[in-house]
């Protein structure tokens, strides 16, 4: 891949690293603001029907925070192969992956190819039980 398209790479992923830790700080500080809220709540657990909908509605905010993290690794991780020079090259059969594939994901590490076959291969496992 040439200089030129490495650089737009890039600039996509750091612009997708700035908005997600946006969006991350935002449902942390909405987490952190509801502390003070579950705790309240958890002292009169018994006295409010909503329990269990307040509890998963928290349990749903960690859950997208350990994505938002989780996808941050994955931005840096792509920077990071921009920087050592094997970003665009599929983890798998070492063969470069298509640019419109990187232009959908582009944190993926696996070719188009590659990513049918693995996918291919849990749908039988999964049938195989």
């Amino acid at each position: 891949m040439n200089a030129e398209k490495l650089k737009q790479f890039q600039d996509i992923l750091l612009q997708q690293r700035k908005r997600t830790l946006e969006e991350r700080n935002k449902l942390w500080e909405a987490i952190q603001e509801s502390s003070a809220e579950a705790r309240d709540f958890l002292n009169n657990i018994y006295d409010s029907a909503d329990g269990g909908s307040e509890a998963m509605d928290r349990e749903k905010s960690f859950l997208l925070l350990a994505r938002e993290d989780k996808y941050i690794q994955q931005i840096e991780s792509a920077l990071e192969k921009i920087k050592n020079g094997s970003y665009g090259i599929c983890r798998v059969c070492n063969e470069e992956i298509s640019e419109e594939r990187l232009k959908a994901v582009p944190t993926t590490s696996v070719c188009i190819k590659c990513k049918t076959s693995q996918n291919t291969n849990l749908k039988n496992r999964i049938q195989d039980g």
